[in-house]
């Protein structure tokens, strides 16, 4: 039997495991992506088009790129929890509420 129409629990499992790893490696690839426009467009918006004084423009930028720590954190936290309740359905166990 293939690993993909494994019934047992440790096929489950590792189906469920392997599900979330694809999607993390989604998520940490999509928000590259999307921090780095968003990086790049307040760098545009300091430097080039000097909307803000390049002085203070240093502070936006570093705000920018704490909100999308904070998002980041809050995304891998979120796709944990994800992970450990799918994970804990595989086996057949009742996870908890949180």
């Amino acid at each position: 039997m293939d690993a993909e129409n494994d019934t047992s629990i440790a096929g489950r499992v590792a189906r469920a495991d392997r599900d979330a790893m694809q999607r993390q490696q989604k998520l940490f690839v999509r928000f590259a992506i999307v921090e780095g426009l968003v990086l790049a467009l307040a760098v545009v918006a300091v430097y080039v088009l000097k909307i803000v004084d390049p002085d203070v423009g240093v502070f936006v930028i570093l705000g920018v790129a704490m909100v999308g720590a904070l998002v980041l954190s809050l995304l891998l936290i979120r796709e944990v929890k994800r992970r450990q309740r799918e994970s804990a359905e595989a086996r057949g166990e009742t996870p908890g509420v949180w």
